[in-house]
């Protein structure tokens, strides 16, 4: 056996900084059940002794422990290590996760992100990627979408019920994390789940309606708009990939009582808008006219011209909120920032073309 392959039972973790808070999110196994579980965060300064500064439960659906630190210093670099104590049958034993909190760079110093997405499992573990970011040395890295997809592993797909719909996830991110955790474990990260990540193949969301799945699981109920898994599950996606993100804007769920992380967040030179926009975004076979013959969000008929329909009455891009959202922090000049970016699911314009 070799001790430095162990995985689990703290996977990884990931974090934020943003204007003295510091935020991380630890991904666990499924120790839930365990009577009194819980993940304490501890931190040290160079030449100083390891403090404990937060301690936490565990969430019983995502399997994640939350850590949150305010007014942290962000000038000067902290290792972290995350902490769990599970009753084996040898007695109990501690078992810990470390990284490094990584100083924040000044206004003046630049940022260097690394960019990923769409992270299917031809590749898996993805070692040589790992390897050849880590040359570059960056300062973020950002995740914008599928993390993983549904049939990650080979395993199949399972829909519920919702524990065994919840562990069936939980493999395919703790795949993706077996593959990056070692790039986002001294550097902070900002994951934004997209399609695949809540098992769409597209996803409109339309304000966390219910999508009807009674006609058939795919196409069908996705030009429906709204969310085919259950709001829970959904929720729980989210808290594994986002709650480590600054505080969201305006943090009211929206339908279905699915949360909502869309937020800025601001680190050295740069400040992020981290949008969701699928989320929001109207269905195009809700308002598209029927003689288009929208498919999984596309126009069929070679014979509609959709130059003649630009303004569709109800419909919306990114929703008022996050409208209302990139609009105060479009003209914010409070946060020192010599540039401004925005993370987003989806490309706002498209060479509009039609599958075969």
């Amino acid at each position: 056996a070799n001790p430095d392959a162990a995985f689990g039972p703290i996977m990884f973790a990931q974090y934020t900084l943003h204007r003295g808070v510091l935020k991380l999110t630890a991904q666990l196994a499924p120790l839930e059940d365990i009577p009194g579980m819980a993940c304490r965060l501890d931190v040290r300064r160079p030449g100083g002794a390891w403090t404990t500064v937060d301690e936490t439960g565990i969430d019983r659906l995502s399997r994640t422990a939350r850590f949150r630190v305010d007014s942290w210093d962000a000038r000067q670099a902290a290792d972290y290590r995350v902490h769990v104590t599970l009753p084996l049958r040898s007695g109990r034993t501690p078992f810990a996760y470390d990284g490094t909190v990584a100083a924040e760079p000044d206004v003046l110093s630049p940022v260097k992100a690394a960019v990923f997405s769409c992270n299917a499992d031809h590749g898996f573990p993805d070692a040589e990627v790992v390897d050849h970011v880590a040359v570059h040395e960056p300062d973020v890295a950002v995740f914008l979408g599928d993390q993983f997809y549904e049939g990650n592993g080979g395993f199949g797909i399972q829909r519920g019920p919702l524990d065994d719909a919840a562990l069936d996830m939980l493999h395919k991110w703790a795949m993706f994390g077996w593959s990056y955790r070692d790039l986002y474990r001294r550097i902070p990260s900002a994951f934004i789940p997209d399609d695949h990540d809540v098992y769409h193949g597209n996803i409109w969301g339309e304000g966390g309606k219910v999508a009807p799945t009674e006609e058939g699981w795919g196409a069908v109920a996705q030009d429906q708009g709204g969310y085919k898994m259950p709001a829970a599950w959904v929720n729980a996606v989210q808290r594994m990939q986002t709650s480590h993100l600054p505080d969201p804007y305006d943090p009211t769920p929206v339908r279905q009582d699915i949360r909502v992380y869309y937020t800025q967040w601001d680190y050295g030179c740069v400040s992020f808008a981290d949008l969701e926009d699928r989320k929001f975004k109207s269905a195009p076979g809700n308002f598209v006219p029927h003689e288009a013959q929208v498919v999984n969000g596309w126009i069929q008929n070679p014979a509609f011209d959709v130059r003649e329909h630009r303004e569709l009455p109800g419909a919306t891009l990114l929703g008022e909120r996050q409208r209302e959202f990139l609009e105060a922090w479009s003209r914010a000049g409070d946060d020192g920032a010599r540039m401004k970016a925005v993370l987003s699911q989806t490309n706002f314009a498209a060479v509009h073309t039609i599958p075969a």
